[in-house]
């Protein structure tokens, strides 16, 4: 049993399974739409319920160079390149919303269960789905299956995982 462990937790280990999703919100100091979702945060207490790196970009060269590679990598309109702006990570999946209007409304009925987003999505990545999930249960518990009963009908050697 102990082999079995060596052989299935270093592939759980690989895919690093993640379940949160974070947010990095992009904002400027001075700026009045920043302001009121700066505002709606503190009221709702947002920043206790969600994990958000909050990044100030009208005075800081890295974190605008952040923002900016983010417009790039999230192809983001020209026209729509202002702050406030939230990254939204699920997974392996980008997404992002900017203004405030809708980044207040995503957290208006913020659920600590809710982990979805209603922004605009980066359809180049792959993401980490419910199927994802499913995918690596089955091939566990094929696994699982193989070893424990199929080699007893099959009458097949399994001297290479279970050394004695």
């Amino acid at each position: 049993m102990k082999s079995l462990l060596k052989i299935i937790f270093p592939i759980f280990l690989l895919f690093g399974f993640s379940f949160a999703t974070d947010y990095i919100y992009f904002h400027g100091n001075g700026c009045p739409h920043c302001a009121k979702v700066d505002e709606f945060f503190a009221e709702n207490k947002v920043y206790d319920k969600v994990k958000i790196e909050k990044r100030e970009v009208y005075f800081d060269n890295k974190n605008r160079n952040d923002l900016l590679n983010f417009f790039s990598q999230l192809k983001v309109p020209e026209s729509d390149q202002w702050v406030p702006f939230l990254v939204i990570k699920d997974g392996d999946t980008y997404s992002y919303l900017n203004w405030d209007g809708p980044i207040i409304e995503n957290f208006s009925d913020y659920d600590s269960s809710k982990s979805s987003s209603k922004g605009n999505t980066d359809s180049s990545s792959s993401g980490f789905s419910l199927w994802y999930i499913l995918f690596w249960i089955l091939f566990v518990v094929a696994i699982w299956w193989w070893i424990f009963y199929a080699n007893k009908i099959w009458k097949i050697n399994l001297k290479f995982i279970f050394k004695k």
